[in-house]
């Protein structure tokens, strides 16, 4: 079960700060870090799997009529159909989904983020009276919100693309 929200303006500027940048770690940071290598995986893997049919669909295809295959030629042509379907539909898949283009926009968040944290541990680690901390924490969060605000739009625009580009059409 998740833990409460944290009410950090019962805490000190310094403490405040620690737990916010300890927060823009546990839940931003890895939440980038998921979906960068969620995106990745999928578009490797669908990338892999096309290109493999295509080569098994190419072998199948050299092997038609020969010998070796005697009395397997209906399982031959349902292959035939089916492999090169499938790796269409993957195809259509990773251009529909923008599966690349996710990756692409999960993987510059989760950078971005890294950044974001490191440059703000850094800070603290620096920073000597509340004035500094308070600022720290302000400046943070102003810069996980417009974070946020870029990816929630890249995100859309990207998984909206192939609508707009239809309106364009009309």
């Amino acid at each position: 079960m998740d833990k409460p929200k944290q009410d950090w303006s019962d805490l000190s500027c310094k403490e405040s700060a620690r737990q916010y940048i300890d927060h823009v770690y546990k839940y931003y940071c890895k939440d980038y870090d998921k979906g960068s290598i969620l995106f990745e995986n999928l578009y490797h893997i669908f990338s892999i799997l096309i290109i493999l049919l295509g080569f098994l669909s190419s072998v199948l295809a050299a092997l038609d009529g020969e010998k070796l295959l005697m009395g397997k030629t209906l399982d031959l042509k349902v292959a035939l159909i089916l492999l090169p379907l499938i790796s269409s539909m993957l195809a259509a898949i990773i251009t529909q989904f923008n599966i690349k283009e996710k990756y692409q926009l999960r993987e510059i968040g989760r950078i971005k983020c890294t950044h974001l944290y490191t440059e703000a541990r850094i800070a603290f680690a620096k920073a000597k009276i509340e004035d500094e901390f308070y600022k720290i924490h302000k400046d943070l969060a102003s810069k996980i919100f417009a974070l946020q605000s870029e990816q929630a739009y890249g995100f859309f625009n990207t998984t909206h693309k192939n609508e707009d580009m239809n309106k364009e059409k009309s």
